[in-house]
């Protein structure tokens, strides 16, 4: 299989000569880049991991910042799960009256 690398652009006036042209390469981790456009980035989010457990606690304020977190990582494309410690308050709470063990069973 050949690869090849392809520009395609959507502008609606003409680019003069020595003007800036920005490029998104989408949502993909450093092997990716690398191998189809010859470089890396620091910190790329997408090299760390496909999916984040997210624990809050379970009263108003934690339900919100989940919603919150939720809605920034997914526009980013990163899956997110949700870590119920219900029908206790926190993760702290859940471990003491539910074990350890149990807790990993939650991921």
């Amino acid at each position: 299989m050949n690869d090849y690398f392809c520009i395609s652009t959507s502008l609606k006036q003409k680019m003069s000569k020595g003007s800036q042209a920005f490029n998104n390469y989408c949502d993909i981790n450093n092997k990716s880049l690398l191998k189809y456009y010859g470089f890396a980035l620091m910190n790329n989010i997408f090299d760390y991991t496909d999916v984040i457990y997210l624990g809050f606690d379970n009263d108003e304020a934690g339900s919100k910042a989940k919603e919150k977190s939720m809605k920034l990582l997914n526009s980013y494309g990163i899956k997110t799960m949700d870590l119920s410690y219900s029908p206790y308050k926190d993760a702290d709470e859940f471990i003491r009256n539910e074990g350890v063990e149990k807790f990993k069973n939650l991921l």
